[in-house]
C-alpha cells in the first residue's frame, strides 16, 4: 500500500472515531440528591435563559431527604437550571448547572426559594 493511501486511511479512521464520540446527545442522565429535610415532590429542568421549565422529571415520585434518584431529560451538553420542588411549595433553584457526561450529579441543599417568578 502506498504512504498515499495509508494517509488516506489513516485520516478516515480519525474522522470515523471523532465522529462517533463528538455527535450530540439526544438526552442526559443524572443523579439527583436530596439533601435537605424536605421530600422534593416535582423536579424540573430547563436550558440555562430558556423561559420554559420541562416536565417533572418524578413522574409522580417523590424524593425523601437523603434520597437519590437516577433521572434523564431530552437534550444535548450545555448549562441548565433545575427547580427542585418540596413540600408546601417551598423551592430549591440551582442555576447554570453543566450537563454533559451520564455521570453527573447534582446535589440540592442549602436554602430554599420560597417564592420564584415564572420560569
Amino acid at each position: 500500500m502506498s504512504s498515499r493511501a495509508l494517509l488516506v486511511t489513516a485520516v478516515l479512521a480519525i474522522l470515523g472515531t471523532s465522529s462517533l464520540t463528538a455527535g450530540p446527545k439526544s438526552s442526559i442522565r443524572f443523579k439527583a440528591v436530596n439533601a435537605t429535610a424536605s421530600t422534593i415532590r416535582a423536579i424540573y429542568v430547563s436550558r440555562s435563559l430558556n423561559p420554559h421549565w420541562g416536565e417533572n422529571l418524578l413522574k409522580g415520585r417523590t424524593l425523601g431527604p437523603g434520597e437519590f434518584a437516577v433521572l434523564r431529560f431530552s437534550g444535548d451538553c450545555g448549562a441548565y437550571d433545575l427547580r427542585f420542588v418540596a413540600e408546601r411549595g417551598t423551592e430549591f433553584l440551582v442555576d447554570e448547572e453543566p450537563f454533559c457526561d451520564d455521570d453527573d450529579v447534582v446535589t440540592v441543599a442549602g436554602r430554599a426559594v420560597t417564592k420564584v417568578a415564572p420560569h
